[in-house]
């Protein structure tokens, strides 16, 4: 035994509405119908009343296969008993349709042809894919295919759609390998699904300088540092060089500059990874300087260093002047003071480095003070560059006497009082010692 079961996915309905009218006294109603018909299927019979009537049957199984002519009948039945009265009975069918239906179309997901494996190369670029000419479908256009994609390692590199282009595109400085998951979507929705690898192969990468001066000014005798800006993203163990000798590099990548002659030097600074090496040039300017100082002070009388002073003396203050810079000083102007108060000037021609020399005025002592402050000032205009410029003054600090009362005329005077007292003694001691004249009684008279 076999039972058939057919499925009406569309369901469709035959709806008719209309009337009937006209002299019904005499029909037999209940014999009388209307009927509707759907090629040789009676889909449905309408009982024949008076008035308005409307139905809706289901007449899926009815109808015709595709490319056969729908055929729609419509058929009344009277039946009455009648005296020969004549009678008008009319139907009225008002409207007929047939609703519920809908078209079926099948849409098969798009098919496309297998992507394979993808090596990409460190920070060469992605790769494009385009489903246009790998992909086809049964009703959507290739062009109007659109494309999904995600990567199991976005550090590594990104995929993603951008309508029907499939873009691959590596991180920067990033290697390794990463699954591609790619989906191509039709108009309807139906999808086709696939997956791939793809491996981006590591690079090293060469060093890159940052900010490196391309000038740098040293004064000769010091020393100066350069902390280079230098990135590489493969590799922390670089190796730093210098075309100087004077220039060191220590431990923690920076150069120590410690030139020994003036005058401008070109400095290469090489650097290497192991596998490539940059260069950068930059220049030194070693300059010198000369570095002025007053070593001592002498205060002369006659040529002579003079221990004592008195007023109206004239002295000769002397600076000894000595460049312990670097370079030859020129022009060197100084100045000597007594008291605080300007004296005498003059100017050295020409001082060469470990050079010393005299500044000589000539004073005379004229006023009361008892203490005369000597000061010897070189470059006091500040007119040459030095490198220490603290050191220029020196000062002395002399005694000042009366030249009516020496220093030894106290001594002279206690001298001359002491001996004095020593002769007036020996005078009374020695009359004391002396013989004594006789004695005469003297008598008085009466």
């Amino acid at each position: 035994m076999y039972l058939w079961i057919r499925v009406d996915l569309n369901d469709p309905h035959l709806i008719v509405s209309g009337r009937v009218s006209g002299v019904l006294l005499v029909s037999r109603s209940e014999s009388s119908n209307i009927r509707f018909a759907i090629g040789p299927f009676l889909v449905h019979t309408e009982q024949m009343d008076s008035g308005e009537f409307e139905f809706s049957v289901p007449v899926g199984h009815a109808l015709p296969s595709e490319g056969e002519t729908l055929r729609i009948g419509v058929a009344v039945r009277f039946q009455w008993s009648s005296n020969g009265t004549s009678e008008n009975t009319v139907v009225h069918i008002s409207s007929m349709s047939i609703s519920g239906g809908f078209s079926l179309e099948w849409d098969r997901s798009p098919n496309c042809a297998e992507i394979a494996d993808v090596n990409l190369i460190e920070d060469e670029g992605g790769e494009i894919i385009s489903v246009y000419s790998i992909c086809s479908d049964d009703i959507t256009d290739p062009q109007s295919l659109e494309v999904r994609a995600h990567s199991s390692d976005n550090s590594t590199l990104l995929a993603y759609g951008e309508g029907g282009l499939l873009m691959i595109e590596p991180e920067d400085e990033a290697s390794g390998t990463a699954e591609v998951f790619v989906q191509v979507i039709d108009e309807v929705g139906n999808s086709w699904t696939d997956s791939f690898f793809v491996e981006v192969e590591p690079v090293m990468d060469p060093p890159e300088f940052g900010y490196v001066p391309g000038i740098l000014y040293i004064e000769l005798g010091e020393s100066g540092v350069i902390v280079p800006e230098i990135f590489d993203p493969d590799t922390e163990a670089l190796s730093i060089t210098t075309s100087k000798s004077w220039a060191s590099v220590n431990d923690t990548g920076e150069i120590v500059l410690q030139p020994v002659e003036t005058g401008e030097h070109l400095l290469t600074i090489s650097v290497t990874d192991g596998n490539s090496m940059i260069t950068r040039d930059m220049v030194i300017i070693v300059t010198s300087k000369p570095d002025l100082l007053v070593e001592s002070m002498e205060i002369r009388i006659g040529g002579l260093e003079a221990d004592d002073l008195e007023n109206g003396d004239v002295l000769e203050v002397i600076g000894f002047i000595r460049n312990q810079g670097r370079a030859t000083a020129q022009n060197v102007s100084f100045y000597c003071m007594l008291n605080g108060i300007l004296v005498g000037t003059g100017e050295i021609s020409q001082l060469d480095p470990g050079g010393l020399s005299m500044a000589t005025c000539d004073i005379q002592l004229i006023g009361n003070s008892e203490v005369a402050i000597f000061t010897v000032e070189i470059d006091g205009t500040n007119s040459i560059e030095e490198t220490i410029e603290g050191n220029n003054v020196h000062s002395v600090e002399f005694p000042i006497v009366d030249p009516n009362t020496g220093p030894d005329d106290g001594n002279a005077s206690s001298t001359i009082v002491a001996l004095s007292i020593v002769a007036i003694l020996f005078s009374l001691a020695a009359l004391q010692m002396s013989p004594k004249s006789p004695k005469k009684e003297f008598q008085r008279k009466k």
